[in-house]
């Protein structure tokens, strides 16, 4: 696991910043296929507005928008499912693939739908 993924999970803000101002590899992923940037959108540990704050930077310094974790979902879904509008105006005005299809088939408009 990367320095970025361990400094996300463990709710380190002042790393984060350090590490994305010094160049640290982006898109290195955990066993689950997490990157930092969907990692930072799954987490429970930040506000909507530090995951907008960290998202931002993430995508600033170059972050795979169009990530895909093990279970097919990308860094939209899951701030789709969460209901972060403004994450999700981000990652869309940055490039998410609004057609990608998850794992079992379904579309970006059928996670919506399910998500209420």
């Amino acid at each position: 696991m990367s320095l970025l993924l361990l400094s996300i999970y463990g709710e380190n803000v002042g790393l984060i910043k350090y590490l994305l101002e010094n160049h640290i590899a982006l898109n290195n992923s955990n066993c689950f296929g997490e990157t930092p940037l969907i990692k930072a959108i799954r987490s429970n540990k930040y506000t909507e507005e530090q995951k907008f704050y960290i998202v931002k930077r993430l995508l600033e310094k170059g972050s795979n928008v169009n990530s895909i974790d093990n279970s097919g979902r990308s860094p939209l879904v899951y701030a789709i499912d969460h209901k972060y509008t403004s994450i999700v105006k981000l990652l869309i005005k940055n490039g998410a693939n609004i057609y990608i299809k998850s794992k079992d088939g379904k579309s970006l408009l059928e996670n919506v739908i399910n998500s209420g």
